[in-house]
This record gives C-alpha cells, sequence and structure tokens, in this order.
C-alpha cells in the first residue's frame, strides 16, 4: 500500500527559515547559543520511494556527510 511520501519540500520549509537544496538533498538547521544542529533530507518523492532519509549532525555543516550513497 503506498501512502505517498512522508515529506515535501513545502513541509520543511513551512518548518525551517533557511531551507537549502544541495543537489538532491535538502539542508536546513536548528541554532541554539550553544549549538546548531543540521539537518540533510533525502525526500523520498524526489529519489522515487516512499520513505525519507535524515541525517542530523551538531555543530557539523558537511554537505559530503549528508548525501547518502547511492543517491
Amino acid at each position: 500500500m503506498d501512502t505517498g511520501p512522508v515529506l515535501t519540500i513545502e513541509d520543511i520549509e513551512r518548518q525551517f527559515a533557511d531551507v537549502v537544496r544541495v543537489g538532491t538533498l535538502v539542508r536546513c538547521a536548528d541554532s541554539t547559543p550553544r549549538s546548531t544542529v543540521h539537518y540533510h533530507v533525502a525526500l523520498g518523492v524526489d529519489h522515487g520511494r516512499s520513505v525519507d532519509l535524515l541525517t542530523v549532525s551538531a555543530d557539523l555543516l558537511d554537505d559530503d556527510l549528508g548525501a547518502p550513497q547511492g543517491l
């Protein structure tokens, strides 16, 4: 049973102020006074899949780390 994509780019843009496309990924972040948490999202809808992949890193902005192999 296909339920459709879990996330869309519009969902992410509603939650984060600075959303950046990096190749086939979407990058955004949450900042606090002590730390920044970076999110890289591979939207399933962009890759023909019904699941999304989220990579999270604290205080490290690395687009290569956020890019899963094969995407």
